[in-house]
Formats: structure tokens, C-alpha cells, sequence
């Protein structure tokens, strides 16, 4: 008789700002949470720093180089497509140039990336969480984000990304 073990996986989400305090974000398709909009990012690799993860995964979905690379806050998402548990590492950057400009490297992960501000996903997390008290995660709105976008904003209400220390 085998038993598996089921743990928490590690994600790790990059905020890549640019000089007008924008962050990439892109539509997930093809895992858990398609259709949602997330950071570019992914699983943790064995005996990875965070920092190292940050820069492998945005250069793997984007081709950006990434300078300042630092530490943000953790979310714990306990119920990710209802089976999955996943502490995500958020973590905050800038671009090495800051002309750089995002590529679609990995289509068959996302639609394409777009430049977002910080107030603008908060006003797609009260949309979703509004939708969400009134139909139980039925009807997700215009922009729906990947659950661990809502914990963050949720579990850490006074964060934000930045690479000014306050």
C-alpha cells in the first residue's frame, strides 16, 4: 500500500516595476488558475535561493533582466483549484534597462504580459471579492487574479510593492 505526501508547494511571484511604478502581469493559461492574471514566476527549484528563483522564472517568461532583486512578504493559499496548497514568495525588482520591454516567451503559460499599477489590481481584487460574497466564485468579473494575488492583498493589507524601504 503506497501513500503519497501531500505538502505545500513554494511558488515564488516577481513584481518587475518599471520607472512609472508599473509591474508586468499576464494571463495565466494552462495550469491551475487559467485565465487569471498573475506575476510572472513559478515552483521554487531545489537549493534555489529566492532571489536565484526570481531571476531564472522572469527571464524564462519574459526575457528580462532583473537588478535589486529583493524580498516582498510570503501568502499562504490553502485552497488553489480546491486540492492544491501553495506558499508563494513575492518578491520585488526593477529591470537591469529600463527600456526593456517584456517578451511572450512561454505561450502555452500565458496570453501575453501587460504593464499594471498597484491601484489598478486593487480595484480588480474588490471587484472579484465583491462577485465573490455575492455568488460564491461564480461570476470572477473583467479581470480575474490568481488566489494567491487576493491572499496577498488580504493577508498583508498594508504592503506594497516598492523598492524604497518605508
Amino acid at each position: 500500500m503506497s501513500t503519497s505526501l501531500q505538502v505545500p508547494r513554494i511558488g515564488v511571484g516577481v513584481f518587475v516595476l518599471n520607472d512609472k511604478n508599473q509591474f508586468i502581469f499576464g494571463r495565466r493559461k494552462g495550469s491551475h488558475g487559467a485565465g487569471t492574471w498573475a506575476l510572472p514566476g513559478g515552483h521554487l527549484e531545489m537549493h534555489e535561493s529566492f532571489e536565484d528563483c526570481a531571476r531564472r522564472e522572469v527571464l524564462e517568461e519574459t526575457g528580462l533582466m532583473l537588478k535589486d532583486v529583493k524580498f516582498l512578504t510570503a501568502t499562504n493559499s490553502t485552497r488553489i483549484d480546491g486540492s492544491k496548497h501553495y506558499v508563494t514568495i513575492f518578491m520585488v525588482s526593477t529591470l537591469s534597462d529600463s527600456a526593456s520591454q517584456p517578451q511572450l516567451l512561454e505561450p502555452n503559460k500565458c496570453e501575453g504580459w501587460e504593464w499594471v499599477s498597484w491601484e489598478t489590481m486593487l480595484g480588480w481584487v474588490d471587484e472579484q471579492t465583491k462577485l465573490d460574497l455575492e455568488d460564491g466564485m461564480g461570476d470572477r468579473g473583467q479581470n480575474p487574479l490568481f488566489l494567491p494575488m487576493i491572499d496577498l492583498v488580504q493577508q498583508h493589507p498594508g504592503c506594497r510593492p516598492s523598492l524604497v524601504e518605508s
